[in-house]
């Protein structure tokens, strides 16, 4: 089975129904068995609905959120948003390393370490600069795999 349901939800999303080989009732044409899974397990509320194969789906790693439909053409992913998306992984990332360095500073407070403290302050800084940093890297990226797979320069100081 390479048929897939593809619709686009309320909040603009896109989600893909693919239906359970082994669900097909003996002697139902394809055509039936896609019908009785769109009629079954695609919202009421969905728009777009197109059936579509399993190829005619977008790149599927993180940033599936970025999938967008035009009427009932196949998907694609919105480079504009999987950007977006792309900088708020980043920001994931780049906070837990702002938290750990949160713990050096404070560590260096308190043995009054000012070069040290010094040295964290710069560090976090380039931390907190870190997406807007990457931005001319990130629109350069056409292609969704790359994109998904990107990841900054990390500050080393």
């Amino acid at each position: 089975m390479t048929k897939v349901i593809a619709y686009t939800r309320p909040d603009g999303g896109v989600s893909i129904c693919i239906p359970a080989p082994n669900a097909r009732r003996e002697g139902e044409s394809e055509a039936e068995f896609i019908a009785r899974i769109q009629a079954k397990d695609v919202p009421k509320d969905a728009t777009n609905i197109r059936v579509c194969t399993r190829v005619e789906i977008p790149y599927r790693g993180r940033l599936r959120n970025a999938w967008r439909q035009n009427g009932v053409n196949p998907p694609v992913v919105d480079m504009i948003e999987a950007r977006i998306l792309k900088t708020n992984l980043v920001r994931i990332d780049r906070d837990k390393l702002l938290i750990a360095e949160d713990v050096a500073y404070i560590r260096a407070d308190e043995t009054d370490d000012k070069p040290k403290k010094a040295a964290i302050a710069v560090k976090k800084q380039a931390l907190r600069d870190i997406p807007v940093t990457i931005q001319s890297d990130l629109d350069a990226i056409d292609d969704p795999e790359t994109l998904d797979n990107y990841e900054p320069v990390w500050p080393e100081i």
